[in-house]
């Protein structure tokens, strides 16, 4: 549903801390479906280019409709976690 989850740590004690965080939720049973993080060696930041910055500004109406799809969504997930345990 969200896609691939990647976490990148810089150091050891990172990944121990990402690996020890993902041990303890998986095994909270706060979620139904299995963790799926991937954790990665972090590799070189490298920034986007000018024309992808202050999309917002640029470009205010595609803007406008990706939020509002990305809001009907959420609400869509909302909704329908809400009617799954209704019927369960």
């Amino acid at each position: 549903m969200f896609g691939l989850i990647i976490e990148f740590a810089h150091n050891k004690q990172q990944c121990d801390l990402a690996e020890a965080s993902k041990r303890d939720v998986a095994e909270s049973g706060r979620y139904s479906k299995p963790i799926v993080v991937a954790i990665r060696d972090a590799q070189p930041f490298w920034p986007a280019e000018n024309y992808h910055q202050e999309f917002y500004k640029k470009q205010p109406k595609r803007y406008q409709a990706i939020e509002r799809s990305r809001r009907q969504f959420l609400w869509l997930q909302r909704v329908k976690e809400k009617f799954t345990r209704q019927i369960k």
